[in-house]
């Protein structure tokens, strides 16, 4: 889609929706491994296994979907862009 702005902007939400994920996902990975450090050095707790498990989560449940909007950024899918505002 390179120089074609319409067709880049039609996925700009999936671009945003993807940079979010691996951003969260970055923020995450830093939390626990603090944490991790923490425990393994005898001064973690409750917080800290909160954090990791939290960590886990996220990246068992949102880091997959970033396939999806990947594919979705890099796809020329447009079939929403011809619906005419009347038809709905």
């Amino acid at each position: 889609m390179a120089g074609e702005v319409d067709a880049m902007m039609r996925h700009s939400d999936d671009y945003l929706r993807l940079v979010c994920i691996a951003v969260v996902a970055w923020m995450w990975t830093v939390m626990a491994t603090h944490s991790q450090r923490a425990l393994a050095e005898g001064k973690g707790g409750d917080a800290d296994r909160g954090r990791i498990a939290a960590a886990s989560y996220w990246a068992r449940t949102e880091i997959p979907r970033m396939a999806a909007f990947a594919q979705l950024c890099t796809s020329a899918e447009d079939s929403y862009a011809s619906a005419e505002a009347s038809w709905f």
